[in-house]
């Protein structure tokens, strides 16, 4: 892990398996928020930790704020969590995913 990640493996540990459960939840939105509690505390010190906050508090804003638009929120998190269990053990992958994400789909200012 880079040197930019916490040292307590546990955190990334708990987010991959809340991405697991997330990639085939029928109702994904309350893990969701379980994520962004499992890198909250180290939004500080982590890169990876700060946008995987800052993207899943874009996918559920979406998912509470525009209720007509919830079957397609969830169905993002899905593709979020599965795209994220996919690339999570490759630093390369991981940041062009943390990039494509946080700024082409979720529409942060780069």
């Amino acid at each position: 892990m880079p040197a930019s990640e916490p040292q307590d493996s546990a955190t990334w540990e708990k987010l991959g398996a809340l991405m697991t459960q997330i990639a085939t939840a029928t109702e994904p939105y309350w893990l969701g928020i379980d994520v962004m509690g499992c890198v909250v505390d180290a939004i500080t010190v982590s890169a990876t930790a700060n946008s995987v906050y800052l993207i899943w508090a874009e996918l559920t804003d979406r998912y509470e704020l525009k209720v007509e638009e919830r079957p397609e929120a969830e169905a993002e998190m899905r593709r979020a969590a599965s795209e994220w269990l996919a690339i999570r053990h490759d630093a390369v992958a991981r940041e062009r995913y943390l990039d494509r994400w946080r700024y082409d789909i979720c529409g942060y200012e780069r």
